[in-house]
């Protein structure tokens, strides 16, 4: 009886085929492919990551052996612990190995913690190792997300021209209107954040700036009932920063606002 072109890939490479078997989400094939391998460090801790990713729960566990997975085994120990600092300092380590595997399980992982912990520039390396490899869009939003808190506004816009038809939920085209706001393109942030339901109303500049030269010599007044403003008060108060050239405190504002108009 003739055996299966993976069988015979499995008895060459045992290794290549657990990975390609992860990869597919083939996690109990897997997990069987290492209790065949037993000596098999790589395998060993392959099993584990698929046990993880199947749910189950991992308690106190050493690791067998120490291979260039080894870090991104910590990274998950870690955060089923949720020892999300710690997981992500050994992300950090894992990817700084050029020969890294990378697969949709791993970046997912990694992009969570990151952003747990507010490491958006790791999470960004991740995503783009991702997209060397796969050319895809899986975590498209989630690079839009971490280039807003990095205030790469610029970018921001050349991603959106590029995916334009995958970047349209609310909150995405939020980040576009905001980013379009702070690099001083009044009537285009305008249009994008017009077409929101629950809108944030963008005054013209031209016509508008005198009428805020009064709130601004009362910001301190607006910041004393911070917690109670009205949303009329917390626009004004955006702009007020905004014409003020407190662009930070603009930009908190203007994001409080659009979250209470979601």
């Amino acid at each position: 009886m003739a055996q299966s072109a993976s069988y015979i890939k499995s008895k060459e490479n045992p290794e290549t085929t657990g990975w390609e078997l992860f990869e597919v989400g083939s996690y109990e094939e897997v997990i069987h492919l290492a209790s065949e391998n037993s000596n098999s460090p790589f395998l060993s801790q392959l099993a584990l990551l698929a046990k993880i990713e199947i749910d189950t729960k991992i308690g106190d566990i050493s690791p067998k052996g120490i291979t260039h997975l080894s870090p991104i085994v910590e990274a998950y120990l870690n955060v089923q612990k949720k020892k999300f600092k710690d997981a992500s300092n050994h992300l950090d380590l894992y990817f700084k190995n050029s020969n890294a595997l990378v697969c949709f399980q791993f970046v997912k992982l990694s992009v969570s913690t990151y952003f747990k912990v507010e490491k958006y520039k790791e999470a960004l390396h991740s995503i783009s190792l991702y997209k060397k490899k796969l050319k895809d869009k899986a975590f498209l939003s989630e690079e839009i997300q971490a280039l807003y808190e990095l205030k790469e506004y610029q970018e921001i816009i050349s991603e959106f021209q590029k995916n334009s038809s995958d970047l349209n939920s609310p909150q995405l085209l939020k980040i576009l209107g905001m980013s379009l706001l702070f690099l001083g393109k009044h009537k285009e942030a305008e249009k994008i954040l017009g077409n929101i339901p629950g809108r944030l109303n963008l005054p013209s500049f031209e016509e508008k700036r005198k009428e805020y030269e009064l709130i601004i010599k009362e910001i301190h007044k607006y910041e004393m009932k911070s917690s109670s403003l009205s949303n009329k008060e917390l626009e004004d108060l955006g702009f007020a920063y905004l014409f003020n050239g407190n662009y930070a405190e603009a930009e908190k504002t203007f994001l409080r606002l659009t979250n209470l108009l979601k």
